[in-house]
Formats: structure tokens, sequence, C-alpha cells
């Protein structure tokens, strides 16, 4: 019995050479992309084929301007709202989750902290 398993497990001694041979390489076309602001509130998107160009250097951007939700936050605690009040008309104003919303209020207090330690 042990002959015939070593009939089944041992090599073929005279290969197929078509099946052995392994397919050439499939070369993938590598891109880059960076977004670029056109405008205010328009981007665009720039296509870079690496395999013949290099990306061109990074531009820094500045800051982030406030949203129209941490500005609202800022000015309804300025006005003495309640923190529960600007979390439940917030979520209806903004149709945010009740996370996003205190996600910005704790944004906005960060940010007047660090304001008042002039930084």
């Amino acid at each position: 019995m042990l002959s015939w398993i070593t009939l089944q497990v041992r090599r073929d001694p005279d290969p197929d050479t078509d099946t052995e041979l392994d397919p050439a390489p499939v070369h993938r076309k590598r891109v880059g992309r960076r977004t670029v602001q056109v405008a205010e509130n328009r981007w665009k998107i720039e296509r870079y084929d690496l395999d013949k160009d290099e990306l061109p250097p990074a531009t820094p951007t500045p800051q982030a301007p406030n949203s129209q939700l941490h500005i609202w936050i800022r000015r309804s605690f300025d006005e003495g709202a309640r923190y529960s009040d600007i979390v439940r008309d917030g979520q209806t104003l903004f149709k945010r989750s009740e996370a996003s919303i205190k996600r910005a209020i704790r944004e906005v207090r960060k940010g007047q902290k660090n304001a008042r330690a002039g930084r």
C-alpha cells in the first residue's frame, strides 16, 4: 500500500512545460491624486502618473475656517444657552448626530480656551 501512496505523491518526471510557467507579471499603472482648492467652496482632484512624473511638493493649507456649526455654538453660548439645549437644537438645525454636536462643542470650548491662553 505504501508504494501506491508514493506513486501518487511523487513528482511527474516529465512535466508539461506550458502549465509550469508563471504568467507574465501585469504592470499596473501607479496613479497619484491630490485635492486642490480652486475657489472658496470648490475643490478639484489632480491626478499624476507616478511612473512618468513625480508628485509636486504639497502646498500647506491654511487652518480651516470656522464652520457654521461652530459659529452657531459660539453664539449660543454667548447668549447664555444651556449645553443640553445646544445639543438638541444643533441636531435639529444641522441634521447631525448627538455625538457630532458634542464633539463640535468640545472643539469650540478648546478654541476659546486656547484663545484666552494666547495660543
